[in-house]
């Protein structure tokens, strides 16, 4: 495999990762996770007895969607996305990386044309590694700009794009400044920190690697960061590899050792946990939640903008700014846009989400109570309810499906109908669409006619 470390260079930063693992959290060759998930006073963590009034969601997908395998954007497809998301009340959007590579021009137009739509909107990027990404950010226009520091200072040299492109050219990249301890990393933020503060514009001192993260380093980052003036630490699970109770736990640290900063979480879904996690961050004191639509990254995603959007307003009371009824139109063209689409019984946007088939009950929910097995009413994230015939539907659903087609039958024909459609659904391997329905419907009644002849 190409790469610009020499064989000892690779082997320290192995055994530097190494120093951070744990026996049951790691097993190699099977897993490594986060050692917090494990440890008994993690678990017994008590949170807050409630949510916070408000919490502020960043949309990152202008950043992430083309890190999704596969997907190639169009610069009116960004533009048509960002405005998608700007109408729907997202309050905070995060760009591109602004790597030094990246033409300042473009950076500037997209955070331009966001401010036509709303000059409210916080516009964000990540990727700062040196004073010079500062003057970029600020220069583009950016609210916010964010540098990124692994929990374990050793494997810093992975991160350094400038070191990547060096390397690639040809050209000593060892002596571009990056730090190898906490220390050389609090000093690369007191400096980024301090340019900033000249150029006027917020700074994010952010973790990444998190799962890998120490107390002390949790701690002593982030007490040094709020001290030099941070406005921010967001904490990034780059492995994926924190469970929900380890996000409380590492969100409360961050929040005791830096209580003037605002505290961010960017959480990852390996296990099916990023919007669980993104909750319980939440709970915990985070203030930012930096989520993407349709849960678009790389590997296993983010955590879903619908859903957590959805999750912290109707489960918890907590203000978003979102216009949920938007959600299921942000999904179709997210899915326009990157042909990736989500399994049809996504939670909240997906297009069978509000689907119990043609169970029996669900007729009688119908006039007893439309919210007794749907939590939510569809209208509210902008999708809808449906019930079709299956092999599970009854008589009484079946009339309700004639009932609803304008189709007349016979009482002592249900059966018979019902009968057919499940011999159609074997041969089909699907539900039978309302067309087909009506015309077994009338097979059904002439063979019965024919029959009494």
């Amino acid at each position: 495999m190409a790469t610009f470390l020499t064989q000892d260079e690779t082997e320290a930063i192995r055994r530097h990762i190494d120093d951070h693992r744990h026996s049951g959290t790691y097993e190699p060759g099977k897993w490594s996770v986060g050692h917090n998930n494990r440890r008994p006073e993690v678990l017994g963590l008590q949170l807050r007895d409630h949510y916070p009034d408000r919490i502020r969601l960043r949309d990152i997908v202008l950043r992430t969607i083309e890190q999704t395998p596969g997907v190639a954007v169009t610069r009116p497809e960004r533009k048509r996305l960002a405005r998608a998301l700007v109408e729907a009340g997202v309050p905070s959007l995060q760009l591109s990386f602004g790597s030094y590579r990246t033409a300042i021009d473009r950076l500037r137009g997209e955070v331009e044309a966001i401010r036509e739509l709303d000059p409210t909107v916080e516009i964000t990027t990540d990727g700062a590694a040196v004073e010079e990404d500062v003057d970029r950010a600020a220069d583009a226009g950016f609210d916010v700009v964010q540098f990124l520091s692994p929990s374990m200072p050793g494997i810093s040299p992975i991160y350094l794009h400038e070191a990547h492109f060096l390397a690639w050219e040809g050209k000593e990249w060892r002596g571009v400044r990056f730090p190898r301890t906490l220390e050389e990393q609090i000093e690369r933020g007191k400096r980024l920190v301090a340019r900033a503060k000249e150029r006027d514009i917020k700074i994010s001192a952010s973790i990444n690697m998190l799962a890998y993260a120490h107390d002390d380093y949790i701690d002593g980052f982030c007490s040094a960061m709020a001290a030099e003036g941070a406005d921010q630490i967001c904490l990034y699970d780059g492995s994926s590899g924190l469970g929900h109770e380890a996000w409380a736990w590492v969100i409360t640290r961050a929040k005791a050792a830096a209580p003037a900063c605002e505290i961010g979480a960017h959480t990852h879904n390996m296990f099916g946990l990023a919007t669980a996690s993104a909750l319980t961050a939440a709970h915990a004191g985070a203030d930012v939640l930096e989520v993407s639509t349709n849960g678009y990254c790389a590997a296993s995603g983010q955590a879903d903008l619908a859903e957590v959007a959805s999750a912290l307003t109707m489960l918890y009371g907590v203000e978003t700014g979102i216009d949920l009824a938007q959600m299921t139109s942000l999904r179709r063209l997210g899915e326009d846009i990157t042909r990736v689409y989500v399994a049809r019984n996504k939670p909240i946007t997906g297009d069978e989400v509000f689907n119990w088939g043609g169970m029996e009950i669900i007729v009688h929910e119908l006039e007893v109570d439309p919210l007794l097995h749907w939590c939510i009413e569809p209208a509210v994230v902008g999708n809808e309810k449906r019930w079709i015939i299956d092999k599970t539907s009854g008589p009484w659903t079946m009339q309700t499906k004639l009932e609803e087609l304008g189709v007349e039958l016979d009482h002592d024909l249900v059966y018979d109908l019902l009968a057919a459609v499940k011999e159609e659904m074997d041969v089909h391997k699907r539900a039978l669409t309302d067309d087909e329905l009506r015309e077994l419907a009338a097979r059904v009644q002439t063979r019965a006619a024919l029959a009494t002849a």
